[in-house]
């Protein structure tokens, strides 16, 4: 998609360009990076899902129950 955009402004810089997936070796750290993604992706569907859940039990039950008591 980038490639394609970049062509449309000038093509022999996008023709320049080396894609990961057929220049492997010009990456030597790809793959590691998207599995990195991929694990930081999932991280932040979890955070997201725990804050869903939270936000729905404090709008149910009053706030007093998630405040430490001062007494």
């Amino acid at each position: 998609m980038w490639k394609e955009d970049l062509g449309k402004v000038n093509k022999k810089a996008a023709d320049s360009l080396a894609d990961p997936s057929e220049y492997e070796n010009l990456f030597p750290e790809f793959q590691e990076a998207l599995q990195a993604e991929q694990v930081r992706f999932r991280i932040v569907c979890v955070l997201f899902f725990i804050l869903c859940l939270y936000l729905s039990v404090s709008s149910i039950f009053p706030s007093e129950l998630f405040m430490a008591s001062s007494k």
